[in-house]
């Protein structure tokens, strides 16, 4: 049973490389399918004692690292923009809340809007971190408190409808 061990693995060696503290969904399905992939092409040449571990992993574990870290190499900003989103919502938002928008199946936007009603006091007080990129224009603008009560009222005027309903009018705690 290596399956978690290399997971664990596989898992640490991404985030090293691409120098995040977690990894995106993209991430960890690429990893997971790896990690099947490479039992699958094991599981029956081992019962059979066709080839050893050390065979295993040199013929079957090796092409496939090879050509999740090539993949990888290619697709390495996108990666990382992902894992940072994915960073910055574990930081930001309530892990349950989060985990039931995940998996929650909605059958109507009335469903929708009636979960959403059940994490209302979560959903209003989201802090978003400051950007780690900020220019200093728009770092001068998120320090002026002025500016951002008028981009608050601005954005209560706005009418935002899913499917023709319209969703409840943003507020603020300032």
């Amino acid at each position: 049973q290596q399956g978690p061990v290399l997971t664990r693995l596989i898992t640490y060696m991404t985030m090293e490389l691409l120098a995040v503290s977690c990894l995106s969904e993209t991430c960890k399905s690429a990893i997971r399918s790896l990690v099947v992939d490479y039992e699958h092409q094991t599981s029956f040449a081992s019962l059979a004692f066709l080839s050893s571990p050390e065979d295993a992993a040199d013929q079957k574990l090796v092409p496939l690292l090879q050509r999740y870290f090539v993949t990888l190499k290619g697709n390495w900003e996108t990666a990382i923009r992902d894992c940072k989103l994915e960073e910055m919502l574990v930081a930001v938002l309530d892990p349950e809340m989060r985990n039931f928008f995940k998996t929650v199946e909605f059958t109507s936007i009335g469903h929708l809007l009636t979960c959403a009603h059940g994490f209302r006091n979560v959903l209003h007080n989201i802090e978003l971190p400051p950007t780690y990129t900020a220019t200093s224009t728009c770092t001068t603008q998120l320090q002026d408190e002025g500016q951002i009560r008028q981009a608050i009222r601005d954005l209560q005027r706005e009418r935002i409808t899913v499917n023709g309903h319209l969703l409840p009018i943003v507020t603020s705690r300032t």
